[in-house]
C-alpha cells in the first residue's frame, strides 16, 4: 500500500493504477531497486512484483539454488556505485531490518556501541543500530554528493519484541512505525504534515501521495479528504480491516 494507490478497503487499485515505480518513469526518473531480501518469495510477492518495474533490480543473490544472505550494511556499496547525481533517481533500498532472529541482524560493532547482559530488548536494539548506520552512511554520502535530494525512511512493520510480527492479535507496537526524512533543501516535513489524521497518526499508505509530491505530481484537495476518511483503518494479518483505535488486543 506504501507504494501503490491500494488502500486497507481497497486493494483493486494495486492492479489497475500505476504504482510509484511506474509515476516515477513518467516523471523522467532511472529508477533502482536494490534489496538484502529475495523480492521472489513468499512472503514477497506484491512487493516483489512492484520491485520488479525497476529499470535496475538487485537483490538477494543466489548460489547453487540457495539464497544466501546479504547484510544490510553492504547496501550502502550498492546505493553508491548506481548513485549519478547527473541523473533524475529513484532509488528503492529495502532492508532484512530487525526481523527475528536478532542476533543475525547486527555485528561487532553493533554489539560494542549498545551493551549488556543478553536479551531480546539487547538484541532488537542492537538491530536498530545496524540499520541507523545504514541510514546515516546513505545521508552522509548524499550530503557530500549531491545538493537536491530526499531521502525518506520508514519500515512496513513494528515489533513485538521477543515474539515477531503479524500477529493476529498482538497490540499496536506492530502497527506504529517511524518515518524519517532528510532533504537538501525546501520544507517536505510542512507538505507530509497534512496527511496527519484527527488521531495523530500518518498512515503508511499515504507515503505513495507523498511520494507522488516529491516527484512533482499534484495531490488535489478531494484525494487527501479520501485518504482522510481511510486514514484510521488498517488492514491486519487475520485479513480483516479495523478501525485503528478499537484494534482488537486478544
Amino acid at each position: 500500500m506504501s507504494l501503490t494507490f491500494s488502500t486497507p478497503q481497497d486493494n483493486s487499485p494495486y492492479f489497475a493504477n500505476k504504482n510509484i515505480i511506474e509515476m516515477a518513469k513518467s516523471a523522467g526518473y532511472k529508477t533502482y531497486w536494490i534489496s538484502s531480501t529475495d523480492e521472489k518469495g513468499f512472503y514477497s510477492s506484491y512487493v516483489g512484483m512492484i520491485s520488479s518495474y525497476s529499470d535496475f533490480f538487485s537483490d538477494r543473490i543466489t548460489k547453487n539454488g540457495l539464497n544466501t544472505s546479504i547484510d544490510d550494511i553492504s547496501l550502502i556499496d550498492g546505493f553508491k556505485s548506481i548513485f549519478n547525481k547527473k541523473e533524475k533517481q529513484m532509488i528503492f533500498v529495502h532492508l532484512n531490518g530487525s526481523h527475528m532472529p536478532y542476533t543475525k541482524r547486527y555485528d561487532s560493532i553493533d554489539a560494542h556501541a549498545i551493551t549488556g547482559a543478553p536479551s531480546a530488548i539487547l538484541d532488537y536494539d542492537r538491530s536498530l543500530h545496524h540499520t541507523d548506520r545504514l541510514v546515516a552512511s546513505i545521508y552522509d554520502f548524499l550530503h557530500i554528493n549531491s545538493s537536491n535530494y530526499v531521502l525518506f525512511y520508514s519500515p512496513d512493520h513494528g515489533e513485538i519484541i521477543g515474539l515477531g510480527h503479524g500477529l493476529t492479535f498482538g497490540g499496536t507496537d506492530q502497527y506504529e512505525i517511524p518515518m524519517m526524512m532528510k532533504y537538501s533543501h525546501g520544507d517536505f516535513c510542512h507538505e507530509v504534515e497534512k496527511y496527519r489524521n484527527k488521531d495523530g497518526y500518518i498512515n503508511s499508505f499515504a507515503e505513495h501521495y507523498i511520494f507522488s509530491e516529491f516527484m512533482g505530481y499534484s495531490v488535489t484537495s478531494q484525494v487527501i479528504d479520501n485518504y482522510m476518511k481511510e486514514s484510521p483503518f488498517v488492514y491486519h494479518s487475520d485479513d480483516n480491516v479495523y478501525h485503528y483505535p478499537f484494534l482488537p488486543q486478544k
